[in-house]
């Protein structure tokens, strides 16, 4: 059983199909993971195929990847979730089921199942009346409930630490959208452009200081004039 390490939070991943297949692992990390392309953290060969995965920082797929000199189509990677056929769970195959000693149907998922028991498919990515992993099931491709629920976990952790570990950055951070529903469209409009605009006072000032220095330096281009017209006229005088 071969062990993989898992994707950090907050990255995606990619396909792009077409590389040569003779491209060793470090010739493919130094044409992929470069300057030219920085949102790339890691590729990797599918078996021994011409298909890469890349993975991405953020949550953000590109349209296309530089693969030296040329611009190589890049599309989102779909991985259809794995399902254990022995306890009828997802997140995990069979091979690793914890609870091997489980006796499940595997096509409608009743437990201890006799000989002649009416057999009724049922998925157990989405309950409905088809068998687990059909091409026509809407949720194979999405992520399970429990995963999303952990993910929600941690990102709700996250962001008590960082309002434990110091103040927000932006000001109207701290504002729900139930606040911002609630005040009107006005009202709301005004305060983000306070937040984002300097006060008048600041504009006046600035307008200000602006003006008196374009007045200072035509004073100062005219008194250099007016003196090299005075060495002029001294210099044909004398």
């Amino acid at each position: 059983m071969g062990t993989y390490i898992a994707a950090p939070d907050n990255t995606s991943k990619g396909v792009v199909r077409g590389i040569d297949a003779s491209l060793s692992a470090t010739q493919l990390q130094e044409r992929f993971v470069n300057e030219r392309n920085p949102t790339i953290l890691e590729v990797k060969r599918t078996k021994t195929s011409q298909t890469m995965v890349l993975l991405f920082d953020g949550m953000r797929v590109p349209w296309y990847v530089m693969l030296g000199i040329y611009m190589v189509r890049c599309s989102s990677f779909s991985r259809q979730n794995d399902v254990c056929y022995t306890c009828r769970q997802p997140c995990h195959r069979a091979d690793v089921c914890v609870n091997p000693n489980t006796d499940a149907c595997k096509n409608c998922g009743i437990k201890s199942p006799s000989e002649g028991h009416l057999c009724t498919p049922m998925c157990a990515m989405c309950g409905s009346a088809h068998p687990t992993g059909s091409k026509t099931c809407k949720h194979r491709f999405q992520v399970p409930y429990v995963v999303r629920q952990s993910r929600r976990q941690r990102s709700c952790s996250r962001r008590t630490q960082q309002q434990l570990g110091g103040q927000s950055r932006h000001p109207s951070s701290d504002v729900t959208w139930q606040d911002r529903l609630s005040t009107p469209a006005r009202q709301r409009w005004s305060a983000l452009r306070r937040e984002r605009l300097p006060s008048p006072g600041s504009r006046r000032r600035s307008v200000s200081k602006s003006q008196s220095h374009s007045r200072q330096s035509r004073a100062q281009s005219r008194r250099r004039f007016q003196a090299s017209r005075r060495s002029e006229c001294r210099g044909r005088s004398g």
